[in-house]
């Protein structure tokens, strides 16, 4: 039961050790195929159980909405970062509604993009509220086989991967938190290479983030902080108040990224089924 109190770290190895092991049962179908069948039935388990468990998260959805607005209300220094969560807002609403369904639309053969969005709303929201990838990935890999219609041999090798590796979210979040730090550290303006390596830093450590799930962008932003230095390694500090929003906006945009990225996979590989706004689950 450590797996359930420890860090994640062990993930992203467990995940190649699969797709190794996976690659290899192909060299004697014979041999190879009672494991084959065993690992078959332990997905199909694991899906059902995954199934029963979005039948009763809808409660623990709102037991986390409540802890999350009675946060925001108890906070006194809100108003302070005010403007960092509009910007982070708008942000996020243009990603969503702008850049994603226009992506949507010439990946998916023209299709309704904003369809596909609602499709994996529910997962969206579950991200937002929890601020955990690994606790949207629950509900994301239900949704994605029965409302986006991405088969579970491709969302069982997507879903995952992405969950470790996706990460727009949390390095846009990180990137413009860490470009407000250093405004609020120095008056001086920051110049354009500066930027250029405020936002390659984020990306490239934001894949890292895996291992901290709830903590992706507190780890980010304490971690480009240190590799800055000029005395402000500890100014991540101070959004420490406000780390649950910032958490909500990278892992609400992690997890659509993660359902969308499978399937544009899916339907790239010509094995996507389409499935009509009735019958989303």
């Amino acid at each position: 039961f450590k797996i359930f109190v420890d860090s994640g770290d062990f993930l992203l190895p467990l995940v190649f050790f699969a797709l190794f092991l996976g690659l290899n049962f192909s060299f004697d179908k014979v041999l190879t195929r009672p494991a084959v069948q065993l690992f078959e039935s332990l997905s199909r388990v694991f899906y059902h159980m995954a199934k029963f468990l979005n039948e009763i998260l809808g409660l623990g959805i709102v037991v986390l909405a409540g802890f999350f607005v009675s946060h925001i209300r108890l906070s006194d220094e809100i108003e302070l970062y005010s403007q960092l969560i509009l910007l982070l807002g708008l942000l996020t609403a243009f990603i969503v509604l702008g850049l994603y369904p226009a992506l949507l639309y010439y990946f998916t053969g023209k299709r309704n993009p904003y369809k596909l969005l609602y499709a994996i709303a529910a997962p969206a929201v579950a991200a937002f509220f929890s601020g955990n990838s690994y606790f949207a990935m629950v509900p994301l890999t239900g949704h994605v086989k029965e409302n986006l219609g991405v088969p579970r041999k491709v969302g069982a090798v997507t879903l995952p991967l992405f969950t470790l590796l996706s990460k727009a979210g949390t390095a846009m979040v990180t990137s413009i938190t860490f470009v407000v730090i250093l405004k609020s550290y120095s008056s001086l303006g920051i110049g354009f290479s500066e930027i250029l390596w405020i936002m390659s830093f984020s990306l490239l450590i934001s894949l890292l983030t895996s291992a901290t799930p709830g903590l992706g962008v507190i780890a980010a932003l304490a971690a480009i902080a240190g590799l800055y230095g000029r005395g402000i390694e500890e100014g991540f500090l101070i959004v420490y108040p406000i780390l649950p929003i910032l958490n909500s906006f990278a892992v609400f945009l992690d997890t659509i990224t993660s359902g969308l990225g499978s399937l544009v996979v899916s339907y790239s590989e010509d094995n996507q089924k389409e499935i009509y706004a009735k019958d989303f689950i």
